[in-house]
């Protein structure tokens, strides 16, 4: 079985080269834009073979302007990872909220969005 968080990296393996994918961190400092994946919940279905796992992508741009060019590059990043998501078999998204990813360094918050999305999967043990 392909976790989850890889099916969700290989789906969004097709975004621009200059965004970096990172499984979920703390104290991350982003250096360009990014998106980071964190899973929040897993409920089972009612086949007992299926999982239902809610993720998080989390999409924040650098701190170095916090209005303006940086909620450009944020809102374009955001469409261009929904985009992905719409035409990714087994992903799908409910909401995309807009928040702040506050760096570990004490510096100025960063401009981010928080995107809800569903995958589902299929386990069979040992694999």
């Amino acid at each position: 079985m392909t976790l989850p968080r890889e099916l969700i990296l290989e789906q969004l393996a097709t975004l621009a080269a200059d965004h970096q994918l990172v499984p979920y961190a703390r104290d991350l400092i982003p250096a360009a834009a990014l998106v980071m994946i964190r899973v929040d919940e897993v409920t089972p279905t009612t086949d007992k073979t299926a999982r239902k796992y809610t993720a998080a992508l989390v999409i924040i741009t650098p701190r170095s302007d916090p209005h303006g060019a940086a909620d450009d590059e944020l809102d374009a990043l955001l469409e261009d990872v929904l985009h992905v998501v719409d035409n990714a078999p087994g992903l799908s998204w409910t909401a995309a909220k807009r928040g702040t990813y506050a760096t570990g360094d004490g510096t100025p918050i960063c401009p981010a969005y928080e995107v809800t999305i569903t995958v589902h999967t299929t386990h069979t043990r040992g694999t």
